[in-house]
């Protein structure tokens, strides 16, 4: 989202710094998912947690850079490498986010090969993924007119699945009752605030308040659907007479309510300016 001759002191710094950490925090979580359990196996539910980072940078964050960020941007492959080792460190710090709101990677969807913790690691990784791309879509100044727009929509991501999160205590019936059906659910809602907060922040960088009015303006949808959300998981969450609900209707079915709702209104914003 900017344009320059050659990479500047901030450009080379933050290319040389997010390469040494990309290579750490990728050797430490292959590390994890490829050690065995106590058993001696190793679970057919770590598989997406390999192929799906990958997926979700390869397959949509390197087309956007290379289609629609600033000229500068792909036109040049240092900037494209800078931006996508970035990428991989935001999609890392996302996931280790949701520690704190009571879903564990390593714990949940590695160790104790969680269905229904790997579903929501997978959806955060995709809709961090969105936020991110949406931010690196159009022209600015400075790297930080892409890193900085990142972060807020970041954090507004994040601050939406802790009204949830706090409203129902969604994380147990994740991490601990292991709810196939409302990872399903949730994860077709935070999949479709990741679109609609990517779409937000989509277009050329003008000025800070634009960015938080465009952010209101544009991604005010993701309130009401949390409040959806909220309303399903206190109808639909597990009970003692309904341990396990069905993961059709209740799972599949309203996330993909979510989704299309989200895909609905992305499209109906068109094109960013």
């Amino acid at each position: 989202m900017f344009i320059a001759e050659e990479l500047g002191d901030d450009e080379s710094f933050v290319l040389f710094v997010a390469a040494i950490l990309t290579v750490v925090v990728v050797y430490r979580w292959m590390a994890r998912v490829s050690r065995t359990t106590t058993l001696g196996r190793w679970d057919f539910w770590r598989l997406p947690l390999v192929l799906w980072p990958a997926g979700c940078l390869l397959g949509i964050l390197m087309p956007v850079l290379c289609a629609w960020s600033d000229p500068q941007v792909r036109g040049d492959g240092r900037y494209i490498a800078l931006f996508m080792l970035v990428g991989v460190l935001v999609v890392t710090v996302g996931t280790s986010a949701l520690s704190w709101l009571g879903i564990w990677a390593s714990e949940d969807a590695i160790e104790a090969s969680n269905p229904a913790a790997v579903n929501i690691v997978c959806a955060a990784q995709l809709s961090v993924t969105f936020i991110y791309a949406g931010a690196n879509i159009g022209s600015g100044d400075t790297i930080w007119t892409t890193i900085g727009p990142a972060f807020l929509g970041l954090a507004t991501w994040f601050c939406i699945w802790a009204i949830v999160e706090v409203s129902t205590g969604i994380s147990e019936a994740i991490a601990i009752e292991r709810d196939v059906a409302t990872s399903l659910r949730f994860g077709g809602f935070i999949v479709a605030c990741g679109a609609i907060l990517g779409r937000a922040l989509a277009g050329n960088f003008v000025s800070t308040d634009a960015t938080f009015r465009d952010l209101f303006l544009e991604g005010w949808p993701v309130l009401p659907l949390a409040v959806i959300a909220i309303a399903m998981q206190i109808r639909l969450r597990p009970t003692p007479t309904m341990p396990r609900p069905a993961a059709g209707v209740k799972g599949v079915v309203l996330g993909l309510v979510f989704l299309v709702a989200g895909a609905a209104w992305v499209l109906r914003q068109g094109w960013w300016r």
